[in-house]
């Protein structure tokens, strides 16, 4: 009995150090590494919710069962110094509170009534949709619908004379899905005759929206007569931002405001392709640059191009 006794001791002490993580606890492969990751709680707090705000790259937004649960999210979030990227709402779920591609990741643990079809359609292409079903993830990979375009050059594409897009899903009526940085140009003393031109170049493609813009907070230190007179102005700066939600991802200072010779359409050269953004700095070193992480890949000298 005694040896008895000691065997289920010992087998309870190994179950209970062996003991599985939460069932709910989604594993970090299927959590959006930027951006937006939406939430129907099961009402308890989640630590993969905690940790991935922690990053401090994801926006994760609650959608709680009760008044009660979502004071109890909220209160773990504070606790653990994640409040402003844990937000947490005790909101009807039914209809999803979300517009079509506006998440980066929408996560399912109370399936109650969900409508998984319309459901799918608020995750952006390349994100996932994962419903907790019998202690079991269901992940689904929202895929590009076809029709979509994508816009790399200045004017679409090399060819340089286009300026027109082969996107099916535009139509009207238009609107405006998110707003970046500043709500204003800011005037310089360039080139007077398109001083207010602030965004030079703009491609889409990857997911991501590129901008060279002088339209930067960086460039408030400054009141707008300082700027005017001062003989270097502003700061140019390539942004990156998530294309479907305006989520930013990096920005990169390119140097003084400059035109790349291009003064008439006040355009700056700026080229995004397979995963990778092209942009000459004030010092006429046109940069290789990781799209995804704006880390610099490779440097080129333009002083001495072939003819």
């Amino acid at each position: 009995l005694t040896q008895t006794f000691r065997c289920t001791i010992l087998l309870l002490g190994i179950g209970l150090f062996f003991s599985p993580a939460k069932a709910s606890n989604l594993p970090a492969e299927h959590q959006p590494k930027h951006g937006i990751c939406g939430v129907i709680s099961d009402g308890e707090v989640s630590p993969w919710m905690i940790d991935l705000a922690r990053t401090g790259e994801v926006v994760v937004h609650c959608i709680a069962p009760t008044e009660e649960a979502a004071d109890k999210i909220a209160r773990a979030a504070d606790k653990a110094g994640v409040g402003g990227k844990l937000l947490v709402e005790s909101i009807p779920a039914k209809p999803l509170p979300y517009r079509d591609y506006i998440l980066n990741g929408l996560v399912v643990e109370k399936s109650d009534g969900i409508d998984f079809a319309g459901a799918l359609r608020a995750v952006a292409p390349g994100g996932k949709l994962c419903r907790l079903q019998g202690g079991q993830w269901k992940v689904t990979v929202r895929k590009r619908p076809e029709g979509m375009d994508e816009w790399t050059h200045s004017y679409r594409d090399a060819g340089g004379n286009s300026g027109v897009s082969t996107d099916k899903f535009v139509k009207f009526p238009l609107g405006i899905r998110w707003h970046d940085d500043l709500p204003f140009n800011l005037s310089t003393s360039m080139q007077s005759s398109n001083s207010w031109t602030n965004t030079r170049a703009m491609a889409i493609v990857d997911g991501r929206v590129y901008y060279i813009t002088n339209c930067a907070r960086e460039n408030l230190r400054r009141t707008g007569n300082e700027m005017r007179a001062a003989k270097v102005t502003q700061d140019q700066y390539v942004i990156a931002r998530d294309a479907w939600n305006g989520t930013p991802l990096w920005r990169k200072k390119l140097g003084d405001i400059f035109y790349g010779g291009l003064f008439y359409t006040a355009r700056a050269p700026m080229v995004a392709l397979n995963g990778k953004l092209y942009a000459v700095t004030r010092q006429k070193d046109l940069l290789e640059v990781d799209g995804a992480t704006g880390k610099t890949l490779r440097k080129f000298n333009t002083d001495f191009l072939p003819s």
